[in-house]
């Protein structure tokens, strides 16, 4: 195989030497080898050459390859590159960083109401389940109304009477009078009148001894029975006024007890829990239901001792939920005035807004 015309004057010796190894000359080039005499050894000398100047060049274009970018005649230009960045500037403010405590708390309804019925009987409706939303003054639950009805009308029925007895209108409302001028005690006054007229007539006679002693004895006595059926005749009417209010009274319970056989919510929540059902028979004060306010919550801490001096009044508060990534805000308001004895902890209390 002949060389290379290129490594022909560093691989072929010169004509006039023998076989053997020689230097081609005295000055060393750069890539100069020895070449065997022969021509098998010469070929094989040869392919050598070949391969360590293949891997000096391949080292030179190796070293020419760089990591910085193209001079700007050899790269493009590319308009988004030159396009100035935007910075903003803030100035350097000293600031004081807040400190937090995290403790672990309870939430809780604000209020917890278990409702029951201030009269006994049999539950006819009830109007409301566990969740359901409820407003203040709606109706929950009702009992029979039948039987408070009719004790309406009895009671009613009965204050009439007593007003009848005093002279009163029957469909009136007022209960004052004056004693005097009911018709018992004006009978009564004019008994009395006509016995003193009789005495003091009696009175003259005898002093004139017209008549015996025994008629002005008589007369002196009718006197006094015409007084103490006067005076009989005002304690009955002071009487029959007292009956009179007590009748009012019974009528004013009957009514209440009519409106106390419905059960109303006395505050805006939902309820927790259902305690009777429909035509179930409850006694006076048997609970229906547990309604709670939703809003605001009760947030219930127990703050360690070390850190409970760090705690007052209307101090912001972050809860986190297990569960929910949000973040509640909150406020202290209320805070125990002595630590627990038990884990040496101050209960702390805290509202969380929940409209």
């Amino acid at each position: 195989m002949p060389c290379d015309p290129i490594l022909a004057s560093l691989c072929v010796p010169p004509k006039n030497l023998q076989p053997g190894l020689y230097s081609l000359s005295k000055r060393r080039l750069p890539g100069a080898v020895r070449c065997p005499p022969s021509l098998p050894e010469a070929s094989l000398v040869t392919r050598r050459c070949i391969a360590r100047l293949l891997l000096l060049l391949l080292l030179c274009s190796t070293g020419c390859d760089s990591d910085y970018p193209a001079t700007e005649a050899s790269q493009p230009t590319r308009p988004e590159a030159m396009a100035p960045r935007p910075v903003q500037v803030v100035s350097v403010v000293a600031e004081k960083a807040p400190r937090s405590l995290v403790v672990t708390g309870t939430l809780a309804a604000e209020a917890q109401v278990v409702l029951s019925l201030k009269v006994a009987g049999r539950l006819h409706e009830l109007a409301v389940d566990l969740g359901s939303q409820v407003s203040q003054g709606q109706t929950l639950a009702r009992l029979d109304p039948v039987d408070f009805r009719l004790r309406v009308q009895q009671a009613a029925a009965a204050l009439q009477q007593a007003r009848a007895r005093l002279g009163l209108p029957l469909a009136g409302t007022d209960v004052h009078l004056d004693p005097e001028q009911t018709p018992l005690v004006r009978q009564a006054g004019a008994l009395l009148n006509e016995a003193r007229r009789h005495q003091h007539r009696t009175s003259g006679l005898w002093e004139r001894r017209l008549i015996a002693r025994a008629t002005l004895e008589t007369t002196e006595t009718d006197l006094q029975v015409a007084e103490g059926r006067y005076h009989d005749a005002l304690a009955e009417i002071r009487i029959r006024q007292a009956v009179l209010a007590e009748r009012q009274a019974a009528l004013d319970l009957a009514r209440q007890q009519l409106l106390d056989s419905t059960l109303t919510a006395p505050l805006d929540g939902a309820v927790r829990q259902r305690h009777a059902s429909a035509g179930e028979y409850l006694e006076a004060g048997a609970p229906v239901v547990t309604i709670v306010r939703l809003h605001p919550l009760r947030l219930q801490l127990a703050v360690p001792e070390r850190i409970a001096g760090q705690v007052h009044r209307g101090q912001a508060v972050q809860i986190k939920v297990e569960g929910d990534l949000q973040v509640y805000p909150g406020t202290v308001v209320r805070l125990s005035p002595a630590i627990s004895q038990e884990d040496r902890t101050l209960p702390v209390e805290a509202e969380v807004p929940n409209a």
